[in-house]
């Protein structure tokens, strides 16, 4: 079975073989009596239409198939190639 990537391997992946940008809008969602909170999300421009994807982990923890899957349908990206292929 192959092992699942960790957030800093698949944001490398996405980067280098997707051409998507991993980006961070600081203090982009106010809470009501808190400090704002950044938005970290990846972008993907294909085509002239952009798609984004918000998602933060830790870099070392490893991605549950769900989120791979997940960012890769909003990406417009083949889950295959992270394994994901269901037949």
């Amino acid at each position: 079975m192959m092992q699942l990537p960790t957030f800093a391997e698949f944001k490398y992946r996405l980067s280098k073989e997707f051409d998507c940008a991993y980006k961070v809008l600081p203090g982009s969602l106010s809470m009501a009596d808190g400090p704002a909170e950044p938005v970290n999300y990846f972008e993907r421009t294909i085509g002239g239409e952009t798609f984004r994807k918000t998602i933060s982990y830790p870099d070392d923890e490893r991605l549950m198939p769900s989120v791979i899957r997940s960012v890769c349908d909003a990406l417009k990206i083949d889950k295959s190639k992270f394994g994901l292929d269901l037949g």
